[in-house]
């Protein structure tokens, strides 16, 4: 039985998008995937069990024991634990067939190396998985009325939020990227004002959808999820 990484719906509906996503990619029979910030293994013990060898990369002790121990049942796995600031992707030796870097980007200060290491690593026509907040939402507008140029999408250790269209440049970059899929998730706010004399006319805004992948819609939720290929 899969860990819930959060009991909040928002992270349990995330999880359940990338999941999709990730049988949208292919079969992972026979093929190896690389989680990079793993975390404590959510997803590498979703891409176990899809078939994919997998390998797990994270930068704090506590999190690889706990991803070794939920995947103690597998054999196609290993988690390693690794500076991601300053980490030589070579020593992985081999290229993947997926990647996941999932809310890592944003707390990267070498982002443009780290990106550049990761589709080195890819295999031609191997896909990346990559999501990040996105400042460019009913979320991100409301924490920048708030905070001014201090936002950070409710986490001090974010050192860049981006926007969804700067992120997507952002990943075109290295040249050897294609964005197939991009989905936009969450898009309603917190509380936007609360009345201290009327307490039943707290307002709340947003739009009556969860994720799309609709164009031009898909690039205003607070979670953008892309979906690129190395070419």
């Amino acid at each position: 039985m899969y860990q819930k990484q959060y009991e909040s719906s928002y992270e349990i509906n995330r999880t359940n998008i990338i999941r999709q996503l990730i049988q949208e990619v292919d079969n992972g029979s026979g093929k190896n995937a690389l989680d990079i910030g793993c975390n404590k293994g959510y997803y590498s013990e979703y891409l176990l069990d899809c078939g994919y060898k997998t390998t797990g990369l994270d930068m704090y002790k506590d999190a690889i024991n706990a991803a070794e121990k939920s995947c103690s049942q597998h054999d196609d796995v290993i988690f390693k634990l690794v500076n991601l600031e300053k980490y030589d992707f070579k020593d992985l030796g081999e290229k993947f067939d997926l990647v996941l870097c999932l809310e890592l980007i944003e707390h990267i200060n070498n982002r443009e190396e780290l990106i550049q290491q990761i589709v080195d690593r890819m295999k031609k026509k191997g896909k990346l998985i990559i999501s990040t907040p996105n400042i460019l939402s009913i979320e991100g507008f409301r924490g920048r009325l708030r905070t001014g140029k201090k936002y950070n999408a409710w986490d001090p250790s974010h050192v860049k939020i981006f926007n969804s269209f700067e992120f997507s440049r952002f990943l075109k970059k290295t040249q050897k990227l294609k964005i197939i899929k991009t989905t936009g998730y969450w898009y309603s706010s917190g509380k936007w004002y609360h009345f201290k004399k009327y307490p039943d006319l707290d307002i709340h805004f947003g739009l009556p959808i969860k994720y799309t992948s609709m164009p031009l819609i898909n690039m205003f939720g607070f979670n953008i999820i892309i979906v690129a290929e190395r070419i």
